[in-house]
C-alpha cells in the first residue's frame, strides 16, 4: 500500500499546485478531507473545493511556482513528504500586495491516505521565512528590505 499511498500525496502537490489541474482534486481528496494548518481561511480547509481554492489562490500568487519532493517516506496510511517550492510573488496572497519578489520555502506535509483518497493533512512550512523573502517582515533589529 505505500507505493499506492505516496503516488496519490505526490499527485496532491504535482498535478493540483504545480501544474494548476484542479479537477485532480476531485480524484483524489476525501469529501471529508481537513487541511489540520490553523493559519488557514476556514474554505481552503475542507474536501476538494477547499483544496482546489488553496491551489488557486497559491498559484495566482505565485504563478510560476515550482515544487521539488527533497524526500518522502511512508507507512501504512501515512506518507511524509519534505518538499521545496520556489515562486515570484506576482498575485496577493494573505492580504499582502504582489512585491514582485522571488522566494524559496521549505515545508513538510504529511498526509493520511484513506482508500484511493487523501483524507487529513498537516503542513509545516516556513511561513516566516517566505514573508522575510517577500520582505514584509524583517529579522528584530533589521530594517525591512
Amino acid at each position: 500500500m505505500s507505493r499506492e499511498t505516496e503516488a496519490i500525496a505526490q499527485r496532491f502537490h504535482m498535478e493540483i499546485f504545480q501544474h494548476g489541474r484542479l479537477e485532480v482534486a476531485d480524484d483524489i481528496v476525501s469529501r471529508d478531507f481537513i487541511n489540520h494548518f490553523p493559519g488557514y481561511p476556514k474554505e481552503w480547509r475542507r474536501g476538494p473545493e477547499g483544496v482546489k481554492k488553496y491551489a488557486a489562490a497559491l498559484r495566482t500568487a505565485f504563478p510560476d511556482l515550482y515544487i521539488t519532493h527533497e524526500e518522502t517516506l511512508s507507512g501504512g496510511d501515512v506518507v511524509m513528504i519534505r518538499w521545496t517550492m520556489t515562486g515570484t510573488h506576482k498575485g496577493a496572497i494573505f492580504g499582502i500586495a504582489p512585491t514582485g519578489k522571488a522566494v524559496k520555502v521549505t515545508g513538510i506535509d504529511l498526509y493520511r491516505v484513506w482508500g484511493p483518497r487523501i483524507a487529513d493533512l498537516w503542513q509545516g512550512w516556513d511561513q516566516y521565512g517566505m514573508l522575510q523573502q517577500m520582505g514584509v517582515v524583517s529579522l528584530a533589529g533589521q530594517a525591512k528590505a
